[in-house]
């Protein structure tokens, strides 16, 4: 499964252009990680291979030539549950009757 994260640009700039945004993440409870850095033009990044059943938190911030922004509130959002699809079958096949 693949999870998007995706924000638009703050009402201001700092009269700068913005240069960059870092995406920070936690899984579960902890200090948020820098994930990445992505050029100006960027407004969402896709998040694969996460844990299954897991809460994740991802926060955003700009840099411009002056500096790194704060960063946004945190977004959150729990990971699905495997489905019986996703598990792989390790049961034997089920015995069969020999005429």
């Amino acid at each position: 499964m693949v999870y998007n994260i995706t924000w638009r640009d703050g009402l201001l700039d700092g009269g700068r252009k913005i240069n960059n945004y870092s995406i920070y993440s936690v899984q579960g409870k902890g200090d948020f990680k820098l994930l990445g850095t992505f050029k100006n033009q960027y407004y969402e990044v896709s998040a694969a291979n996460l844990s299954a059943d897991t809460m994740f938190s991802f926060k955003v911030s700009a840099r411009n030539s002056i500096g790194e922004s704060n960063l946004t509130e945190s977004v959150s959002f729990k990971t699905d549950r495997p489905t019986a699809l996703d598990i792989p079958d390790l049961k034997p096949p089920k015995p069969q009757f020999v005429e």
